[in-house]
């Protein structure tokens, strides 16, 4: 196995690949490598493979050195590919083969000679029924590096990833059972303080809910002391800023009586002062303009014309009085309407509504219920 490195990150070339099943353990990796080779030391794992290595004595230098032949992404459904590497000892030889997404068993070996690589690629093309489907030859470093470097996947977070490639020790390190304890111990106690400053954040949390609910409460029936208090505050008067009776129908009659009787071969059949102005109802003659209808009119259709002329009238803040009640407003306005001689159509609107929604502020966690 060597070390070389791309995109400034150390990269682990020469593995012996494998297939692997869900039913193997730790043990039977270990006793595997044993018959195979005593040497082998060191695993990778990635998708549906693992590969063994040699470290030579020196477990610690390759850990976190990542499998190269597991990180080349390769879209061809068989590729072989030789290329030029270096490391500190010289430039070597690695030839990499892989077929339907997986390393070929043999197809991650470094060789000190082109020629002793060649020779490796002639048996690697034996082992297949049919050629590679894409196959690569680079002849110098820089032309290897140019080639692989866009196909490595070495992401920010791939360390932490579980079959990503990465060389572990097949034997546990002296020590390192016990870093793995402490590091647990470590990680039991920020979880378990991490518990406990939840709860005492939700603890406040409902305190201050609570504290927030009291006030709430307080001043919901306080505005409803005042609501039921003073319930004029709540609702609308426009009589403070309505005219006079007297002024208002002195302001009828007089716009009612500057009607002319006739315009533009129009009658007026109907006028309506309804407080804020004249609604007139012209009737047609023979001869009458449709062209210029009386008093800015529209028409209704071609024997009615309506004219809407507002009344002019200053509306003036009064001091509140207090009202009468509807039975005498009753009598009193049939009575003017009597005096005058005129007709009184006479129509309530129903009286306005309030509606105070009292809301129940419970604290956290607490449900109310109820029909």
């Amino acid at each position: 196995m060597r070390r070389v490195v791309i995109n400034k990150r150390h990269w682990a070339v020469g593995l012996q690949w494998f297939t692997s099943n869900a039913k193997q353990s730790e043990p039977d990796l270990r006793r595997e490598a044993g018959k195979l080779d005593h040497a082998l030391d060191m695993v990778a794992y990635r998708q549906r493979q693992y590969g063994f290595a040699v470290s030579g004595g020196s477990v610690r230098d390759w850990l976190g050195v990542r499998a190269l032949a597991a990180a080349v992404r390769i879209t061809s459904p068989s590729f072989l590919g030789l290329f030029c590497l270096a490391d500190q000892d010289g430039e070597f030889w690695w030839v990499f083969a892989t077929s339907q997404s997986l390393i070929v068993g043999m197809g991650d070996q470094v060789f000190p000679t082109r020629i002793e690589a060649n020779e490796w690629i002639q048996s690697l093309k034996g082992l297949l029924d049919s050629d590679f489907a894409e196959t690569v030859s680079c002849e110098t470093v820089d032309e290897s590096l140019h080639w692989l470097t866009p196909l490595i996947s070495a992401g920010p977070f791939s360390r932490f990833r579980g079959r990503n490639g990465y060389l572990q020790p097949l034997q546990p390190l002296p020590g390192q059972r016990r870093k793995l304890a402490a590091m647990c111990g470590v990680a039991a106690v920020l979880l378990l303080g991490g518990y406990g400053f939840k709860k005492f954040l939700d603890h406040q949390a409902g305190k201050r809910a609570m504290e927030a609910a009291r006030i709430a409460m307080a001043n919901t029936e306080q505005h409803k002391q005042e609501l039921l208090a003073h319930p004029e505050r709540y609702f609308q008067q426009p009589w403070i800023t309505a005219p006079a009776v007297d002024e208002l129908v002195s302001r009828g009659v007089a716009a009612l009586l500057r009607l002319p009787m006739a315009a533009s071969g129009w009658v007026l059949e109907r006028a309506v002062f309804d407080g804020l102005g004249v609604v007139v109802t012209w009737g047609h003659r023979p001869g009458a303009d449709y062209v210029h209808l009386p008093l800015s009119a529209r028409i209704e259709s071609p024997h009615k014309a309506i004219s809407r002329l507002p009344v002019s009238g200053h509306r003036v803040m009064r001091p509140v009085e207090s009202l009468l009640p509807r039975e005498e407003c009753t009598r009193l306005l049939y009575q003017g309407t009597q005096l005058m001689g005129a007709h009184l159509r006479l129509t309530y609107n129903n009286p306005e509504k309030s509606v105070l929604i009292m809301l129940k502020l419970l604290p956290p966690g607490c449900v109310a219920s109820g029909r």
